[in-house]
């Protein structure tokens, strides 16, 4: 549950990415990339964690999908909060989770490496 602050950090957000996002990132799932967001799958096989973007940087200096420390050179914290054609999820969302992109900014903030 990516809301039971009794649960630690790094469950939560896994947990988050696979209930949002892994629906369509993951393998064989339809999306162009090869993001594997599942909550079973490590971080270093995620294809995420100081990665390059390859669907385009947002105007992010050295961004990364994941940067570990650092959310705001993060894509993955910028698609999550934008509501245009480069926000994530892309349909049937017209709101940014403020709470998930919070939850998932500090745990980008614990991260210190893949």
């Amino acid at each position: 549950d990516p809301t039971d602050d009794s649960l630690p950090l790094d469950e939560r957000a896994r947990a988050y990415l696979e209930s949002n996002c892994a629906g369509c990132h993951q393998p064989g799932g339809p999306t162009p990339t090869n993001l594997d967001l599942r909550f079973e799958t490590l971080l270093a096989d995620t294809n995420a964690c100081d990665a390059l973007p390859q669907t385009g940087d947002l105007g992010i200096n050295n961004p990364r999908l994941i940067a570990p420390g650092e959310p705001d050179r993060s894509v993955l914290t910028e698609r999550m909060n934008r509501r245009d054609s480069n926000g994530m999820p892309p349909v049937s969302s017209n709101l940014v989770d403020d709470a998930g992109v919070t939850l998932i900014r500090d745990w980008i903030s614990s991260l210190a490496g893949c």
